[in-house]
């Protein structure tokens, strides 16, 4: 199975709109030094041309442009190239400005190192004051203070990722400030920069009266974030049972989910650009990888070859 790009057929409606697809995860390391030339090639052999890299075992400042050149020329040289990078989890809400002050400087640091890998932007969530993570519950989460906050750090953040030719992209979470559509447009309204971009995660705002209305769901969102989204996750969804509501990720293809109405949807606003699986073991990569495939052929959407084969 090869990288490709995809094209809507001409039944779609939508005839040269591209996305690409994209890995996070799998078997993606958390050490520079396990970037290695036979990983490359697996990844590219798994059907991706993009990664995102999480490189959480590494201190980003001790992450330098040679290392970071071998990571980007290892990928370039199987034919994947990276897309994102980590902001390394930085808590940009906090209201000990101490600890606010680490994380944003995390960040800048992050864009730093997203240039030395030639990525296109930086992959971030905003934080939280629950200290079990950062996309972890907390009230203060919900404030205005922490809104408030959120956009002075991404402001102070953004001449950076300016400066070094990338974007800082959002990754919501109904958990985080960044809980709702709503919240991550006003939030990158606020901070007024183009370096300051969305990534389109349907999964992570879900509600019980959403989950089973996709096309809604879509609406709603998209309304919000068409002009921000710089990229997607694709992944699908499982309503378990239990005494309060419970809505966990799925491999795409293992929930309930129509997977197919989200890329006929997302297909005009991400021409060009990433749609990434996510959050699975390497185990599950190939099955998935088919299943995003069947899915794109139900509804006219047609992966082309690259010509490698």
């Amino acid at each position: 199975m090869r990288a490709e790009d995809c094209t809507w057929s001409n039944n779609s409606g939508r005839e040269g709109a591209t996305m690409r697809l994209g890995l996070s995860g799998g078997p993606l390391p958390r050490r520079a030094a396990d970037i290695t030339p036979a990983l490359a090639r697996e990844v590219r052999a798994l059907g991706f041309t993009g990664v995102t890299l999480h490189l959480l075992d590494e201190d980003p400042f001790a992450l330098g442009p040679e290392t970071c050149a071998r990571i980007r020329e290892t990928f370039a040289l199987a034919g994947v190239r990276v897309v994102h990078s980590s902001g390394w989890m930085p808590c940009l809400i906090h209201p000990d400005e101490t600890v606010r002050r680490r994380g944003l400087e995390r960040l800048q640091q992050a864009c730093r190192v997203a240039r030395w890998l030639g990525a296109e932007g930086v992959l971030t969530g905003c934080g939280s004051l629950n200290p079990a993570g950062g996309y972890a519950p907390h009230p203060f989460n919900y404030s205005r203070q922490a809104f408030d906050l959120l956009v002075s750090s991404l402001r102070a953040a953004a001449p950076v990722a300016e400066d070094n030719g990338v974007q800082i992209v959002l990754e919501s979470h109904v958990l985080t400030t960044l809980r709702s559509p709503q919240q991550t447009a006003a939030v990158i309204r606020a901070v007024d920069s183009p370096a300051v971009r969305a990534n389109f995660d349907l999964v992570n705002y879900l509600t019980l009266e959403t989950v089973y209305a996709p096309a809604l769901a879509l609406d709603q969102a998209l309304l919000f974030l068409a002009p921000y989204v710089v990229s997607a996750h694709l992944k699908d969804v499982r309503v378990e049972p239990g005494l309060v509501t419970h809505i966990v990720e799925a491999a795409p293809g293992e929930g309930v989910f129509d997977l197919g109405l989200v890329l006929q949807r997302l297909a005009p606003f991400l021409a060009g650009r990433y749609m990434f699986i996510e959050h699975l073991p390497a185990e599950k990569v190939p099955a998935a990888v088919q299943a995003v495939r069947q899915v794109a052929a139900a509804v006219g959407l047609v992966f082309e070859s690259d010509g490698e084969e």
